[in-house]
Formats: C-alpha cells, sequence, structure tokens
C-alpha cells in the first residue's frame, strides 16, 4: 500500500483543532535547478554522509548548535565526537571509520551542514504537493537575501547564553525558522520590541513588519509567530509566492482562519500567524491604517481589540481589509496553518509538539532520499516465500 502523501498527513491532523482553546488569535525549470547546483558526490559517498548526519541529528537535537553540552564554549576550539563523525564523511577511500574517529580532524563548521542539506536532491513538487510548472512562472530564479523572514517577539530569546537542552517550546519554531532561511540563502532576523502600553504584546509585530518591508533590501518580508513550523524545508518561498500568485499588485497575503473563527460579518478572519508583504504604492496606507487602527479615528470601536482576543488579527480581519481588498491575497488554512507547507500549534496544549515537528522537518528532509534508496534496493531485498519453502526443513535428516 502507499504511504499518504504530505497533503493526506495534513487533511488527517484538521480534526485535532476542534478544541474551543482553538486560537481566533525565466521557466519552473530554473526554479527546481536551483537547488541542484551544488558539485554531485560520489553515490556511495552521499549515502555514508547522509547516515552519519542522520546519528548527529539523532544525537544533538537537530545538531544544528553544536557545542560543550556542559558549558558555552565553542566546538571551534573543543572538536567532539560529532566533530569527527562528520569529518569523516570525507575520509580517503580505504580508511576505515573508526581510524577517522580516532584522528583529530579539522573542526566541522555549522555551514558544512547547511552545504548537505542544500545538495541533497529538491522535492518533487508535482509528485508530492501537486504543483504543477504552471504554477511556476512568477519567480523562476532564486530571490536569496530578498527574502527577508522576520520573528518579532517581547519575550527574550537568547540561544547565544543557553543550550538547546532547555529552549523553550516557542525557541523550536524560532530554529525552524532559521534553519529554513540559512538553506534557501534568505535573510533571518529575530526582532525583539517593548510592548506598546495600552496594547497586546501581539499589537508589536504590525509595526516592525512595516519597518521591515519598507526597507530596500527585502522584497519580501514573511512574518511567523513562534508557534509556527515550516514542515518541509525543501519547498523554497519562490515556489510558494508563485503557487499563491503573489504578484506586484499584493501587498499582504496571510491564511484563513479556521471556519468558525468569522468576523461581525460573518467572513472567516484572517490568520495573522503567517504574513507575507511586500511594498506596493497601497502598502504603506494600509500599514498604517492598522497601526491607528485601534484609535477609533478612522474605524470606530477598533478600539475594542487594543486588548480583546484575538488583538491586531480582529482589528484587520473586521476593518483594514475591508478597505484594501484588491490588495489583500488569502490562502487556504489548510496551506499555512494546518500543515501543508507551515503548521500553526495555536492551541496552547499543543505548544509542547513545536520542538517535535521542528526536529521532524530536518530527519524528513533526509527520509526522502533514505526511502528512494530503498525503493530502488526493494527487488534486491525483498523475497515472498510460499508455505511450501518450509517443508524442507520439517523432515528429519540431512537437508539437501
Amino acid at each position: 500500500m502507499d504511504s499518504p502523501s504530505p497533503h493526506d498527513r495534513m487533511l488527517s491532523r484538521r480534526d485535532s483543532f476542534d478544541d474551543e482553546d482553538a486560537a481566533y488569535d525565466g521557466s519552473a525549470k530554473q526554479l527546481l535547478e536551483r537547488q541542484r547546483r551544488s558539485p554531485a558526490w560520489p553515490r556511495d559517498r552521499i549515502w555514508r554522509a547522509l547516515w552519519i548526519l542522520l546519528l548527529c541529528i539523532c544525537n544533538l537535537s537537530v545538531g544544528f548548535f553544536l557545542g560543550d553540552r556542559s558549558g558555552y564554549r565553542s566546538d571551534a576550539q573543543h572538536p567532539s565526537q560529532v566533530d569527527k563523525m562528520l569529518a569523516a564523511m570525507g575520509r580517503p577511500a580505504g580508511l576505515s571509520l573508526s581510524a577517522s574517529l580516532s584522528a583529530t580532524p579539522e573542526p566541522m563548521t555549522n555551514n558544512h551542514m547547511f552545504d548537505l542539506l542544500r545538495s541533497l536532491p529538491p522535492v518533487n513538487l508535482q509528485q508530492d504537493y501537486g504543483i504543477g510548472p504552471e504554477e511556476l512562472t512568477l519567480f523562476p530564479t532564486a530571490l536569496r537575501e530578498q527574502v527577508c523572514i522576520l520573528n518579532v517577539d517581547t519575550r527574550s530569546w537568547r540561544p547565544d547564553q543557553i543550550n538547546l537542552d532547555v529552549a523553550e517550546d516557542t525557541h523550536w519554531g524560532n530554529l525552524n525558522h532559521y534553519i529554513y532561511a540559512k538553506i534557501h540563502g534568505y535573510t533571518f532576523k529575530h526582532v525583539q520590541v517593548s510592548p506598546q502600553e495600552g496594547l497586546h504584546f501581539t499589537w508589536v509585530k504590525v509595526k516592525e513588519q512595516f519597518r521591515m518591508t519598507m526597507l530596500e533590501d527585502c522584497k519580501f518580508v514573511v512574518t511567523m509567530d513562534a508557534d509556527t513550523i515550516i514542515t518541509d524545508l525543501r519547498i523554497p518561498m519562490e515556489t510558494l509566492l508563485s503557487h499563491w500568485k503573489m504578484d506586484t499588485s499584493i501587498a499582504i497575503l496571510g491564511g484563513r482562519d479556521l471556519d468558525r473563527q468569522k468576523d461581525t460579518k460573518g467572513r472567516v478572519l484572517f490568520n495573522t500567524g503567517f504574513v507575507i508583504t511586500q511594498n506596493t504604492p497601497q502598502f504603506p496606507s494600509m500599514m498604517r491604517d492598522w497601526i491607528n487602527c485601534p484609535t477609533d479615528v478612522k474605524y470606530t470601536n477598533c478600539s475594542f481589540w487594543k486588548n480583546k482576543w484575538s488583538h491586531e488579527q480582529a482589528a484587520f480581519s473586521n476593518f483594514v481589509r475591508y478597505d484594501y481588498e484588491p490588495y489583500v491575497r488569502e490562502v487556504p488554512v489548510e496551506e499555512v496553518h494546518l500543515g501543508k507547507f507551515v503548521r500553526h500549534y495555536w492551541n496552547k496544549r499543543e505548544k509542547w509538539h513545536l520542538k517535535e515537528a521542528s526536529n521532524e522537518a530536518v530527519s524528513l528532509r533526509f527520509m526522502h532520499n533514505f526511502y528512494d534508496q530503498l525503493k530502488r534496493d526493494w527487488n534486491r531485498i525483498h523475497e515472498e516465500m510460499a508455505p511450501s519453502a518450509y517443508d524442507k526443513l520439517m523432515v528429519d535428516g540431512p537437508l539437501p
């Protein structure tokens, strides 16, 4: 029986969000070729590298924050056993793994690990997600640093001062976003902002998203809450921007909320946990209206959402989007909140899954390749035995 596709697995999760505590809160070929540009490795070395790196991931919970587990010293000065394992990936032919591990190698840098991730084959968009070449025409070349991945929070996150072992649940969401940005060459920014007086702390991301989008360096700003996970790290943002038709007329793109979460007009809310913006002629006025909404100057009774859940999300959904309808793109909740491309752990009782989901997003990057190799080996390793094949074993005397 065929294993369920990522889309099927995502749909099977939808019932888990029925808890009442769930939040209100140029060519396609060029695009796919961008991930094939790394020099090819010999096949035996590729699979040896994948196996060793997977061991590293299991041993160090993702493996992207290597360090002395008893303190905060750098690996560059204190090579660990993991460093030796990673260095063994490039050992000369004929040199045993044990000999490689007993030697003191050049320290393995974290960038080498990202290079390995980038060197793996790209996602099969048609097979895994039903996205055909005709949907990938808007951004045929890599945008790299022009895509800015943004995390905004009033809470402190200091990975330079704590070990990954004691990271909070939402820090795993931040880490997932960082890994994704590093793999694809995007700009990643984590911005800590002081709370705004009289407003719930979630309002701070609106101003920072406005500021970041107005920078010349950022063509697109992707603002993600810390409780979101990019489920398949292989998919470039350029693919999603094309799939969602993020053309030059769209100022803001985001996912619809669950069907039961509606504004005062009965329309499903625009969820702000995952939002993409670009600087269009209408963008500055839209953001100013959003930021000023709680003053009640333009939108009467918008101040109701200063601290009432779902805060800035409800303000945008009830008021602002109606004045900027042609410039707002809303995409299916299944794609940006229920797990097809992004999973939003908005339920407080589910946030503990963030660590597991962040690790899974990395390990699955390798599992696809392991599974493909299994399929290639299947005819050689799989046998089907009829009951009669065992009959001779049950007869006394020497076996034929």
